[in-house]
Order: C-alpha cells, then structure tokens, then sequence
C-alpha cells in the first residue's frame, strides 16, 4: 500500500553546504533539491552561509533582486544582512545566502544563552566552530523573520537543519515558540568521525563509549555539544544509516526516529553512449596534462588510470593507503603503465603557471606532481609520495598526480568538471562515504570502509555483491584487506579489468 505522504507548505533547508561545495553533503541536497523543486516549487528555500561575498563572484549563485524583495529590505531593517536569489544547479531552487558576521560582536551573550538553557560548550570553540553556529543562529532568525512576514499562519512550515554547523538554528526556532516543524540530519557524527581515524575497532567498542567523555578527550566538546542538543531539542531526529542511528544512540543518546538513505537522482548518471564520448574526452585531457606534468608520453589505450578523491582526510578516505598500494605495485613493476589522479581539494593559490605554459606548448622541460600551488609546504600527500619513491621519474611505471583543486571548469589545468574526467578512469578507489552520489556508474571502483554503511545497506536491500563495485574493509589492528571481486559495470556489460590482478590482498 502507498503511504499518505504530508508535504508541508513551506520547506526551508538549511546547510553550510548550500551554494558552498564542501563535501557530500551538497551532492545529496543538489539531487534532492532537483526533484522537490517540481513539487515545492519557490517554497523549498535553501539556506546557506555567504562565504563568497567579499571574495569573487559564487559560481554557485545568481542573485535575482527582486525575488522576496519587501521581505529582503524588511530584514535588513532587523540586522539580517542577505542575498536572495537561485542556486546554480538544475531545477534552480531560491536560496538565500546570510552574512552571519554581524552576529560576532554579540557572540559572547549568545554563547551564554545556548550554555546556560541548552549546555552548549563554546568555551574552547575555535573559529571554524564559531562561524558555524552563528550561522546556524542566523539561518533561525532568516527563517522566523520570513515565516512572519511572508507565511499565513495556518500554513505548514518545516526547516531541516544538516549537520551540527546548522544546529544552533534550531535552538533559536525553539526559543520562538513558533509553529515550525524542526527536523535534525546528521550524516556521521562528530565523535564518530574522529574514531573513525583512531586505530581502534570503532563498532566492536562503541556499546561502551561515551559520547561526552570522547568528545572532551578529542577536544570536540564544542561541536559535540550543539550537535547532541540539536538532536534532542529538533522535532524529529533523521540520519542516513542504520549503522550511524546506532552510533548516534549512543554517542548523542537520542535515536534517531527515521533512516533516510543517501541517494542520486535518476537522471545523474548520463545514458552509454554519452558516456562513452565523455570517457573519451576525458581520457585525452587526463594524460595531456599527466604528460605535461611528467614529460612522459601515455599511450591512451596502454594506459591504465587510477583514482582516488574526497575531503582531504588523509587517513579516513585512505588516501594513505592508496599511495602504499601504488608504491607496492610501483615495485613489482611488471611493465604495465599506471597513471594515478588524487583528486583532493586542498588550500592551493591557484594554477601552476609553468605547467599551464607547458600545457599550452610555449615552455618545456618543467616537470611537477602537483597541478596547483599548495600553500601547505608540508602537505602530507606530497610528503609520503617522496617518501615511499613515487617520483614520476624515468624508470617508474606508476606516476601519481595530485590535484589539490575543486573540478568545476574553472580550476585552470583541467577546465572540465569532476564528473565528466572522472568518466575516463579504468578504476576509482573511494571511501563508502563516497560510494554513492559523486560519480558515475560505468568505471570500475574499488569501496574501503571500516565504519560506514553501504556494505550493510546493500545487503538490507537483498542485492548481494554490487556489480562493478568491490568492498574493502579495513581493520585497524590487522590491516586485512578482504576482496571478492565482482566484474561487470553494474549495467548489465562486462568488465575485463587487468588492474584488478595488481591490488595486492595485504597493504
């Protein structure tokens, strides 16, 4: 039987991912946002940080001045300083961008407020952790002002708060007493994402943890603590997994009332034969620029190329133990060509002028393994690829290629986004928090994980082995790796990999 499903009149959505791409997150609310947009139309806001406002333009945002207009000057006649306008992403939802720096001068009162009534920790809290809750407080106070001035009081309204950067919203709706419905995401907890770098057995010992006392050993009190009174104080509490509503059970001490699954949308993954052009494509301009940087030349169908991205999370997305297996396989050197992309945003100031004047045939002779200008002189991908010998030299068959820059089609290396190079890989290595939503189907992919939840929500879907996709789990206190290889794209063709024969069964 289909369930009555209630939509609400009014849907605020708020995100320090909004108009900002971090992370997954902003894939996750950019596919959702797609589809409810057809039914919410213009009452499905977005509400995110405004980040860019005195940097360049945000590429991610058009500004429309007349949307919302007379609510607009009403707010700034309330101290909320805003833009109004669209979110550059298809179905083109409103979104509203908050300049929670007005709030700073105030944030001590606040601070004690949100100590004393709810025991929220800000005491030690960095500046990473006051921007973000002022912006959580700031998104309340745009919503309450919006839903005063614009929504009839019948009206259904429901503002959904992402992660603990966006708790503090929902403290501040509570204290409004308004009839607004608060729903409380959380994607991994913030405990649970400093375990999940710890060399220890996370689920085996979680039974026993203390969420608190953690938090304070890891000096995390500050985010834990509005993370945990956001859960308990929002209507309804929603995570992403079966296994982090038990992490949050424990840690947080509330469980979460429904498990909301991370997806993409139908229409995210483009049909075979676009595909085909796209990994052409992408290839070509793969190896240009690998060529360029190592003044080698790829054969484009004797090549094969290996990927890894995400956050720059250097032992948590195994990012470690990615360059460990390239350099293994770099000295069993059995002749076969490898050309490995780490795609990682990471601080840079920009383009690499020598390698953009090589790739543009006027210098030769420069080599590099960084596309970009890192401003971290001891960035820790760079350091253990010299480390271990991964020097892109003569005599090597496994050149490694750091890409420390967001792939939007502006980075000045690649021009093309992170999806359509992504196409040209014969083989992806993800964390499972990446597994889903961040690329397309079609390119062979290898899934580590050692505390997230695809492998156990697949087998909940009762679909076995994924086709194309192979599990690799990790244990700390014995490295293992375990691999039950699956060929086939997960399309119903066949995938005859030779790399799959190079991934050794012990790192």
């Amino acid at each position: 039987m289909k369930k009555d499903i209630k939509m609400p009149d009014y849907l605020f959505e708020v995100s320090w991912e909004v108009c900002n791409k971090v992370g997954g997150i902003h894939t996750v609310l950019a596919t959702k946002a797609s589809n409810l947009s057809k039914e919410l139309e213009d009452r499905h806001i977005h509400i995110g940080p405004d980040v860019w406002m005195h940097t360049r333009q945000n590429p991610e945002f058009i500004v429309d001045n007349e949307l919302f207009k007379s609510w607009r000057e009403l707010a700034a006649h309330e101290g909320l300083r805003v833009r109004v306008g669209r979110w550059n992403i298809p179905g083109k939802p409103v979104a509203i961008l908050v300049d929670f720096k007005t709030f700073i001068t105030n944030k001590d009162q606040i601070f004690a407020k949100y100590w004393e009534k709810y025991g929220v920790d800000s005491l030690n809290g960095n500046w990473e952790y006051i921007e973000a809750f002022l912006f959580g407080y700031a998104a309340g106070k745009v919503i309450e002002s919006f839903s005063r001035y614009y929504i009839r009081s019948s009206s259904k309204i429901v503002a959904q708060f992402h992660e603990w950067m966006a708790g503090a919203g929902i403290l501040y709706l509570k204290d409004t007493g308004m009839p607004i419905g608060t729903v409380f995401t959380t994607h991994a907890t913030v405990v649970g994402r400093c375990m999940a770098c710890k060399h220890i057995p996370f689920y085996k010992e979680l039974p026993t943890m203390d969420g608190d006392t953690l938090a304070r050993e890891y000096g995390v009190m500050d985010r834990h603590s509005v993370e945990k009174a956001a859960a308990h104080n929002a209507d309804i509490f929603t995570t992403v997994s079966d296994l982090t509503a038990n992490e949050c059970k424990i840690l947080l001490r509330r469980e979460p009332d429904i498990v909301t699954p991370n997806g993409i949308a139908e229409n995210f993954t483009p049909d075979l034969k676009t595909l085909s052009k796209m990994r052409s494509e992408a290839r070509k301009s793969l190896l240009t620029v690998a060529g360029a940087m190592s003044g080698k030349h790829y054969d484009e169908v004797g090549t094969e190329i290996v990927w890894i991205g995400g956050r720059y999370e250097y032992e948590t997305k195994g990012i470690n133990i990615f360059i460990d297996a390239l350099a293994k396989i770099a000295r069993k050197n059995n002749g076969k060509q490898i050309a490995a992309f780490i795609m990682v945003p990471s601080g840079n100031n920009g383009p690499d002028k020598d390698l953009v004047e090589k790739l543009s045939g006027r210098a030769d002779g420069y080599t590099t393994n960084v596309t970009h200008y890192l401003m971290d002189d001891f960035d820790c991908i760079r350091m253990h690829l010299k480390e271990v010998g991964l020097n892109n030299g003569a005599e090597n068959n496994v050149d490694v290629f750091f890409v420390p820059s967001y792939l939007k089609g502006d980075d000045g290396i690649f021009g093309k986004t992170y999806i359509s190079l992504l196409t040209g890989a014969d083989l992806t290595v993800f964390h499972l928090l990446r597994a889903l939503g961040l690329h397309p189907a079609g390119v062979p992919r290898i899934l580590c994980s050692h505390r997230h939840h695809y492998p156990h929500r697949f087998r909940s879907l009762g679909q076995g082995p994924l086709q194309g996709r192979e599990t690799l789990l990790r244990n700390h206190h014995r490295r293992a790796q375990r691999f039950q290889l699956q060929r086939g794209c997960g399309r119903g063709c066949t995938v005859h990999h030779p790399l799959w024969r190079y991934v050794p069964g012990r790192l």
